[in-house]
């Protein structure tokens, strides 16, 4: 019986998981907090209707570059003992294919996209390596909340509905949605999108704060721009003379870089990359460190190379934005700093 002056309470909502007839559904992730257990509830953005279709081949693209690398190095240890594995054998030959297949498919996206009028006058890009760094960009494109300070004033678009997995339930929220290129107010932004800004690298127990598939599609890039030889390898030229001046003006010597490690116990030096103690005699090998007023020739070209991919990318930001119809800011070393030499993205052109 029921007691007289206190009212029945209400039965608990369930999900609908409970109500079909599980009996253990699962539980929200706990944590502690200062000492409370709170239920951790993860947010993830589902945008399968605004994703461009040309970021959604980039993606697959990318991702079978990664399974025919993978099948590749699996079959070369393999062969190093004298063994192979017919299945990878299948499976490589099978992604070869469909490699073969995407990259061509975004190769012929590429050419309609509205950077294609800069990205087809530069010797050293490659369609299918150009392609998946603007698709990649294209990825960076999300959805924002009506009045949210983060949306660039110049997007216009009416809000729309959007889902999104918050815990184990699909919601509907309202956003706008900003793209990847215009998310990029500033071309730091897009050197800080990719990891070339100084100082930043990954550092265990930290989250890495840019995007790292992208940065290595722009050194990939980087490596075709030095082999094409156009206009941006022969800005790395000149780059490079001016930091070995500088290096020479104070008084600092350029060394080649050793070819392997030397082991100090034996007086010899080994043509090898990731041994840690000699082979001969067991003891530690020395790293390749420079001594006092010394610098590798290594080291001087990759500061001049990613000098070079920084241009590189600066000038795809501003074509991209003026093409695209975007406000392109002026730099702060021009606007602030004053300097003269900055060098517009037409310039770049080789043909």
């Amino acid at each position: 019986m029921k007691e007289r002056g206190k009212k029945a309470k209400p039965e608990p909502t369930r999900k609908p998981s409970e109500m079909s007839g599980a009996k253990h559904p699962e539980k929200p992730q706990i944590t502690e907090r200062a000492g409370v257990e709170e239920p951790i509830i993860v947010e993830r953005e589902l945008q399968p209707t605004r994703r461009s279709s040309f970021a959604t081949i980039g993606d697959a693209a990318i991702t079978i570059d990664g399974t025919v690398t993978r099948n590749k190095i699996r079959l070369s240890h393999l062969r190093r003992r004298g063994e192979t594995c017919p299945d990878t054998v299948k499976i490589l030959e099978a992604a070869e294919v469909y490699h073969t297949f995407v990259d061509g498919m975004l190769a012929e996206r590429l050419q309609e996209h509205v950077v294609w009028p800069y990205v087809s006058h530069i010797k050293g890009f490659g369609l299918e390596n150009i392609a998946k760094v603007i698709a990649r960009i294209e990825n960076f494109g999300r959805y924002y909340d009506v009045g949210d300070r983060m949306i660039p004033y110049y997007v216009t678009r009416e809000p729309e509905e959007y889902l999104v997995l918050k815990g184990e339930t699909l919601e509907t929220k309202t956003g706008i949605w900003v793209s990847g290129i215009e998310r990029l107010t500033m071309p730091s932004k897009l050197r800080k999108l990719a990891g070339h800004v100084p100082g930043m690298k990954r550092e265990k127990g930290k989250k890495v704060m840019y995007d790292q598939t992208l940065k290595m599609l722009t050194w990939r890039l980087g490596g075709g721009l030095m082999r094409a030889q156009g206009k941006f390898y022969e800005f790395y030229e000149v780059y490079r003379q001016q930091i070995e001046a500088k290096f020479a003006a104070d008084g600092v010597k350029i060394i080649p870089t050793p070819k392997g490690r030397r082991c100090p116990d034996c007086d010899k030096e080994w043509e090898l990359k990731a041994a840690l103690y000699c082979p001969d005699c067991g003891g530690t090998l020395t790293l390749k460190k420079e001594g006092p007023g010394t610098i590798f020739q290594g080291h001087v070209h990759n500061r001049a190379a990613a000098r070079m991919r920084q241009m590189f990318l600066d000038s795809l930001w501003a074509a991209w934005r003026e093409l695209e119809g975007l406000p392109v800011t002026t730099p702060y070393v021009q606007s602030v700093l004053q300097h003269q030499d900055i060098i517009p993205w037409r310039s770049w052109m080789d043909k």
